[in-house]
């Protein structure tokens, strides 16, 4: 199925074969692609000749994803010592026992040799110790072998930490970049041509992207000064949710009837619960940051309606801001 075709078939139809085609091909190794180089010595952007727009596309997600893979550093920068001393006791194995190691080193020279502390690299490791313990003593090396199992366990562990966290990462990148594709699929212009279409579905995808990520964070869309941002909302207590002013319960039950009171501490339960279970999202978030209480989730949550809600709220507020006044 050709690519604008099959972009048309997902907007009329649901059919995701657009979808499973792009996401197969982000598993593609692009670093083996030959064209691929920086556009001067100055940028980091890069130009690639791929076979078809999805690839294109694909190749859009997956630098995304690799991008966001590479904040996994954190865990492995406290541990850079046990892969140089690691390095060290490998360059005594191939120069001064004379064991030959299956594994390409990164760079080497007659003083030493560097090697990428891979799963399987580690796994080599663990199933010859005893022969690596072996050599080392034989050659009065024992302290050293001592040495190189305490920096070994260090990186393995690290190493299994790093790899779970970036597991996550990718899960996560690709459950939000789904979404983006999704959006940017049923949203794109068909009667474009297909470099048209990969171009605004790549900058569709970055922007749905990040704010997944800013959502994930618990960041918002909101509107200042007729422009759209991300900001990080705030909590202000209760009754500055519910009603948009500052006030204390105290003052504000002084304030109110009876049945307008027990109103407020229902709304008030509701909210102190959301809040502290962080559930966030029924709620709005005004242009300064801060939660206002949403009077349709009010009206689903206590079972009155919309309308009721809005106007007991109002009337509230009225009797709060002119006593306050």
């Amino acid at each position: 199925m050709e690519f604008v075709q099959a972009v048309t078939a997902y907007q009329m139809t649901g059919d995701r074969h657009i979808i499973d085609v792009i996401l197969e091909d982000v598993e593609t190794d692009f670093l083996a692609n030959t064209s691929r180089r920086y556009k001067t010595n100055f940028t980091h952007d890069i130009s690639i000749n791929l076979t078809s727009p999805e690839e294109y596309i694909a190749y859009r997600i997956k630098a995304i994803r690799e991008k966001a893979v590479k904040r996994v550093f954190y865990i492995r920068k406290d541990s850079g010592w046990a892969h140089s001393e690691i390095n060290r006791y490998l360059s005594i194995m191939v120069l001064d026992l004379r064991m030959r190691i299956p594994f390409k080193p990164v760079r080497h020279n007659d003083f030493g040799y560097e090697y990428t502390l891979t799963p399987e690299f580690t796994a080599w490791l663990r199933e010859k110790n005893g022969r690596i313990e072996r050599r080392f003593r034989e050659e009065g090396f024992g302290s050293s072998f001592t040495q190189y199992q305490r920096a070994l366990d260090v990186a393995d562990r690290t190493e299994r930490e790093a790899v779970i966290e970036e597991t996550r990462i990718r899960a996560e990148v690709m459950a939000d970049m789904v979404g983006a594709l999704e959006y940017a699929l049923k949203y794109a212009d068909v009667s474009r041509s297909p470099r048209e279409i990969v171009t605004y579905v790549n900058k569709a995808l970055l922007t749905r992207y990040y704010e997944a990520q800013a959502r994930r964070k618990g960041m918002r869309r909101v509107t200042v000064d007729g422009r759209r941002r991300m900001i990080a909302p705030f909590y202000e207590g209760a009754i500055r949710t519910i009603l948009g002013v500052n006030s204390t319960e105290d003052y504000v039950y002084r304030r109110v009837s009876s049945k307008q009171a027990d109103f407020l501490r229902e709304l008030i339960g509701i909210v102190e619960t959301d809040m502290a279970a962080g559930y966030c999202a029924a709620y709005h978030v005004l242009p300064d940051g801060e939660y206002l209480l949403s009077r349709k989730y009010a009206a689903e949550k206590t079972g009155l309606s919309y309308t009721t809600v809005k106007m007991r709220l109002l009337r509230i507020r009225k009797l709060i801001t002119e006593k306050v006044a």
